[in-house]
């Protein structure tokens, strides 16, 4: 593993702080300019996934009280793929009809209860107003580069995240989620005390 993955050509680093690109270049050079190996590693895709997202929090937790809080979050991996997960904790006694819930959600959300401009217009207001907060420290900003590298995404990617997510539109948001979502072929892991 370390011979393949290890190695400078599948290597990146990055620099945040107050330091002149001409001695960060002469450091670097001299830590790692004889280091010489080739990669034989590539980027595989994580699979077949379904993917999508929907307000179950409020279901769950605000309407029913079965939860503490539950979250939806859509993951994207470098060669393409991307994954849904839908995760919280729920009641043991009402975790089947939780489960029945998130299905009801998802179905719903593809057919009878798209997303409303409501919704969009509060994520989007949440996504670009928390911006500057996700930039206010040198690691924040570094996993930026990191992230911008990993997907071959532009040097001014973060520059630009604000004007992109206000470009979305609701048409494009429901088109995709019809797309993409098959509430028919989620994959369930439940764990926890069973259920006698």
């Amino acid at each position: 593993f370390h011979a393949r993955e290890i190695v400078p050509d599948s290597m990146a680093i990055y620099l945040v702080g107050d330091a002149a690109l001409d001695d960060a270049e002469a450091a670097l050079e001299k830590a790692f300019g004889k280091w010489k190996a080739k990669s034989a590693s590539r980027l595989r895709g994580v699979g077949e996934a379904q993917d999508a997202a929907r307000q179950i929090n409020m279901n769950l937790r605000e309407d029913k009280g079965w939860s503490y809080g539950m979250r939806s979050r859509l993951r994207s991996n470098p060669s393409g793929d991307q994954t849904l997960a839908v995760s919280g904790g729920v009641q043991t006694d009402k975790t089947p009809e939780s489960m029945a819930e998130i299905m009801k959600e998802y179905a719903e959300f593809v057919s009878s209860r798209p997303a409303a401009a409501a919704e969009l217009e509060r994520v989007v207001e949440n996504r670009t107003r928390s911006l500057p907060g996700s930039f206010s420290t040198g690691f924040t900003f570094l996993a930026s580069m990191s992230r911008s590298a990993r997907f071959g995404l532009p040097l001014d990617h973060a520059e630009t995240a604000a004007s992109r997510v206000r470009a979305v539109t609701l048409d494009a948001v429901n088109t995709t989620a019809k797309q993409l979502i098959n509430p028919g072929k989620l994959t369930w892991d439940a764990y926890g005390n069973r259920i006698r």
